[in-house]
C-alpha cells in the first residue's frame, strides 16, 4: 500500500482540512468581529480619502475660478489699455496734423511775405535808382549850367 506516499491524495486531503478548519474559524464569533472590525475599518479610511479627494477637488476648482476671474480682470485691463492707447494716438495724430497744418500755413505766409518782401525791395531799389538818375541828371544839369 502505497497510497499514504501519494502526493496528490495528501494535496486534496490537506485542502479539505484547511477548508474544514477555515470554515470553523470562519463561523467563531472573535473571526467574525475581526472580519466587522477590519471592515468597518476600511469603510473609515475609504471615507476619509474620499473627503480628501474631494478636498483637492473642491481647491483646485477654487484656483480654476480665481484664474478665469484674473483671466477677464486682465481682459479687461488689457480692453480699457488699448482703448486708451487708441484715443492718444488720435488725439496725437490731430494735434500732429494741425502742426501741419499751421506749419504749412506759414510756410505759405512765409512765402507770400517773401514775394511782398522781394517786390517791395524790387520796388524800394527801382525808386531808388530813379532817384539816383534824377539826382544825377540835377547834378548834371548843374554842372552844365555852371559851365
Amino acid at each position: 500500500m502505497t497510497w499514504y506516499k501519494n502526493a496528490k491524495l495528501w494535496s486534496f486531503v490537506g485542502g479539505a482540512a484547511a477548508m474544514l478548519v477555515g470554515q470553523a474559524v470562519a463561523k467563531s464569533k472573535a473571526c467574525r468581529k475581526l472580519a466587522v472590525n477590519t471592515v468597518a475599518q476600511s469603510m473609515v479610511i475609504k471615507e476619509s480619502c474620499h473627503e480628501a479627494m474631494q478636498s483637492v477637488k473642491d481647491d483646485a476648482e477654487d484656483v480654476a475660478a480665481d484664474a478665469r476671474a484674473r483671466t477677464r480682470e486682465k481682459a479687461h485691463e488689457d480692453a480699457r489699455r488699448a482703448e486708451i492707447e487708441e484715443r492718444v494716438r488720435r488725439e496725437v495724430e490731430a494735434e500732429y496734423a494741425a502742426q501741419e497744418e499751421a506749419g504749412d500755413a506759414a510756410e505759405d505766409a512765409g512765402d507770400a511775405g517773401a514775394a511782398a518782401e522781394t517786390k517791395g525791395a524790387g520796388e524800394r531799389a527801382d525808386a531808388k535808382a530813379a532817384g539816383a538818375k534824377a539826382g544825377a541828371a540835377k547834378s548834371g544839369a548843374a554842372g552844365r549850367s555852371r559851365k
